[in-house]
């Protein structure tokens, strides 16, 4: 079996190719995605706030109202790898109505079933894949 590695990486300031975080990756990268294929990040309509509550910290005031374009700006990215067959990419096959601190236990058990369907969905290709 190839050397695999893991790296994790959501929420943060950047995306994984801005942050500098390719430089971690192994020969071949699986990306699990909680949006599905398409989805594209919009300004969030609060985020000049951002220059107000930490206008003592504008470089992290600018990184958060940027944060949508960092998140398009990956992903982007990570097509393009995919097309080179760098990446595997696996994204939910429907979008789910869910937001980011979901309370409601069915949604999030409707959640977890979508995502153990799609990893048995992409299981063979995915063991294939790596031992291409």
């Amino acid at each position: 079996m190839k050397n695999i590695g893991l790296v994790l990486e959501g929420g943060g300031m950047k995306g994984l190719y801005t942050a500098g975080a390719l430089e971690y990756f192994m020969e071949k990268n699986v990306v699990i995605m909680t949006k599905p294929e398409g989805y594209e990040k919009q300004r969030n309509k609060f985020s000049g706030l951002a220059k107000i509550l930490y206008r003592k910290y504008l470089k992290i005031a600018e990184n958060l109202v940027n944060h949508y374009r960092f998140y398009n700006e990956t992903i982007s990215y990570m097509n393009r790898e995919e097309q080179k067959d760098n990446f595997y990419v696996i994204q939910p096959s429907v979008q789910l109505p869910i937001s980011g601190i979901e309370r409601n236990k069915e949604k999030l058990v409707n959640l977890y079933n979508l995502g153990y369907i799609d990893a048995q969905y992409h299981y063979e290709n995915l063991l294939n894949w790596i031992e291409k």
